[in-house]
Parts: structure tokens; sequence; C-alpha cells
């Protein structure tokens, strides 16, 4: 029996994946966003 993916683990294969909807991925991209921001504003 085949096991669907995670969006993460799409993600991490390189193959589409849809971030919209994923809390871990969410987590990830605001995470994202934030170190982006300290290390532009410093």
């Amino acid at each position: 029996m085949a096991t669907a993916l995670t969006e993460n683990a799409k993600r991490k294969l390189g193959i589409w994946y849809n971030a919209n909807f994923d809390p871990e991925v969410a987590q990830l991209r605001d995470r994202c966003d934030e170190l982006c921001w300290q290390f532009n504003n410093r």
C-alpha cells in the first residue's frame, strides 16, 4: 500500500507541493521570513 507524501516531504524531494494549507510548511515559511527580516534590518 502506498503512503501519501506530506507537502513538506514533496518540498524536500523537489516536486510540486501546495504550501498554502500545510501547517509545517507555513511554520517554516514564517521562520524564514523572520530570519530574512533580521538579516536585512541589522
